[in-house]
């Protein structure tokens, strides 16, 4: 069962639980963990759900300011609909950890295993992927318009039971534009990544085509 929106956030998480002995993902910042909450029901009563947690590399470990800086992006991400996992820093054993819905096969307890956005773009295929790459588009074109830069490889594809599904959480990825130039230049840096990484013209065609589109939509001219 999914972990309710409002309810991952620190008040109500009363107890957190790692594996260090399931790793599920390594990166510049840290490594990801399988894990485990207890979350308080309104009744008093308390209920499990696995999560993904990533611990952090001491040079990388946030502070109060940044988790503070990281906390009101994820709130603006998520108003402005990014299609993001839930997720909020915990303070455990000194440190902050960051604690992510973690996705299941069905009913298994197994943590499914992501795959990093190059490997989508490189792979990407008409007509097969045209949801894909929708998804994709819409999440980017979404997160410029909270006047944040993201880098390329930073949507993941994760595979649930429901299907396949593209989502970001990169939060240490963000940074924030200081002026339109600022923003058009990152766009046309991705939009010049795209055409180089995604090797099906047709794919290529559309996702650029598709972009160009979800960037109108929000008022975002180049």
């Amino acid at each position: 069962m999914p972990v309710p929106r409002n309810k991952l956030r620190r008040g109500n998480i009363k107890k957190l639980k790692i594996y260090p002995e399931q790793e599920l993902g390594r990166g510049t910042e840290g490594t990801v963990f399988r894990g485990r909450i207890d979350i308080e029901r309104e009744d008093g009563s308390r209920k499990r759900h696995p999560v993904a947690v990533k611990v952090f590399k001491p040079a990388k470990s946030p502070n109060k300011v940044t988790v503070k800086k990281h906390r009101r992006m994820i709130a603006k991400l998520e108003k402005a609909g990014v299609k993001m996992p839930k997720m909020d820093y915990v303070y455990q054993e000194g440190r902050y950890v960051l604690v992510m819905e973690g996705f299941m096969r069905g009913k298994q307890s197994k943590m499914m295993k992501n795959t990093d956005a190059r490997k989508i773009l490189y792979n990407l295929r008409l007509p097969m992927d045209r949801g894909v790459i929708d998804a994709i588009t819409s999440n980017f074109a979404k997160i410029i318009s909270t006047g944040h830069s993201i880098a390329v490889d930073s949507p993941n594809l994760v595979f649930t039971s429901a299907g396949s599904l593209v989502y970001f959480q990169d939060i240490g990825s963000l940074y924030r534009f200081t002026s339109k130039s600022e923003r058009n230049k990152a766009v046309k840096f991705f939009m010049t990544k795209f055409r180089k990484m995604i090797k099906d013209e047709q794919a290529r065609n559309y996702f650029l085509e598709r972009f160009n589109s979800e960037l109108k939509k929000r008022g975002i001219s180049l």
